[in-house]
């Protein structure tokens, strides 16, 4: 079957451009909202439509350049989160658009080094409160915003969750399960960070219980499917560990240069990565377990340095990729990746 790839053009806001910075899991997409990062901006794209909306993320004290941008669901309400230089955490109402929540994270008096602080690794996890959403930094620690209605209050816990399970700046944080899938108690999320560590935390109570190591790797990003964590590196590879065994199960050598974003489909075993080599490669993980790890599909976009990708839309599902300095999402029809 022919792969078609539809490049879907997006309309500037005035003269402003609406190109993708270039950073890692730079697009993401609940329902038909898509957003992702242009300097200091937040750009959303209604799916459907292809409208195109401009999130302002500038404040006065300081660098506001965007590391990463989540569209994340808390209960019945969507939201559009954003991590900046300077550790500025900003929250809106992906539905109205309406800023609801914006927060500078504290530092540590210890880590208070020439090194500026970020916040980036966004995450919704279901407690039995409610819903709170995470939030990593470039010093290894773990912020905590708890639901108050349609407000985020930061928490203070633990000193932002902080117990020496990372030192080095995040990279990334996924969990095990999307609304309605999980109990509580079965809730998990896997953080990720740039020398290679992963930890795996519970929900209730919250708490690091696993952790794995990727020995001479930068992780780039992480997606969690029950039993396993699956990890991207700069070297281009993907790494599958399992949760039950506490190893390493699988290690596929997937692009030639630095894989920029992962992505699991949310109903079926198949992981889609992008890298700066301009491929999209959609992978069946149904093998896993006899250790043939299939590649259903590989599209070349060309001259596309790929820094985004999602699944999305109605079964079965389509994949859009995101790449820099291109004012355009790139939309595989479902269809043509069929397993």
């Amino acid at each position: 079957m022919q792969v078609v790839v539809e490049k879907v053009k997006l309309n500037r806001i005035g003269s402003s451009h609406v190109t993708p910075s270039l950073v890692n899991s730079a697009l993401s997409i609940h329902g038909t909202i898509a957003a992702f990062p242009h300097l200091n901006d937040v750009i959303t794209v209604d799916m459907s439509n292809h409208k195109v909306e401009s999130l302002e993320c500038r404040h006065c004290d300081g660098e506001s350049t965007i590391m990463q941008v989540k569209v994340l669901a808390a209960g019945d309400l969507t939201i559009i989160v954003a991590g900046t230089i300077g550790g500025v955490v900003k929250i809106w109402d992906a539905e109205t658009l309406r800023l609801i929540t914006t927060y500078t994270l504290p530092m540590r008096q210890e880590m208070q080094v020439d090194r500026q602080n970020y916040a980036k690794g966004i995450e919704i996890v279901k407690t039995s409160q409610g819903y709170s959403l995470i939030v990593g930094t470039n010093f290894g620690n773990l912020h905590v915003f708890v639901k108050e209605g349609v407000s985020f209050l930061h928490e203070n816990v633990k000193d932002c969750v902080q117990e020496e399970v990372h030192k080095d700046p995040i990279a990334d944080i996924a969990t095990n399960g999307k609304e309605g899938d999980l109990t509580v108690e079965g809730c998990r999320f896997a953080v990720a960070d740039e020398a290679g560590n992963i930890s795996v935390w519970s929900v209730a109570p919250l708490i690091p219980i696993l952790s794995f190591k990727a020995v001479g790797e930068s992780l780039t990003a992480v997606c969690m499917r029950n039993d396993l964590v699956i990890a991207s590196t700069m070297l281009g590879k993907i790494l599958i560990f399992s949760q039950t065994s506490e190893a390493l199960t699988c290690e596929i050598s997937a692009h030639t240069r630095s894989i920029t974003a992962i992505c699991m489909h949310p109903t079926r075993d198949l992981v889609a990565s992008v890298s700066e080599d301009t491929y999209i490669n959609i992978w069946n993980l149904e093998g896993l377990d006899s250790k043939e790890i299939e590649a259903i599909k590989s599209i070349s976009v060309k001259d596309l340095m790929i820094c985004g990708v999602q699944f999305f839309g109605d079964e079965p599902s389509n994949v859009a990729a995101l790449g820099y300095d291109v004012e355009a999402i790139h939309v595989i029809s479902g269809s043509s990746i069929a397993a």
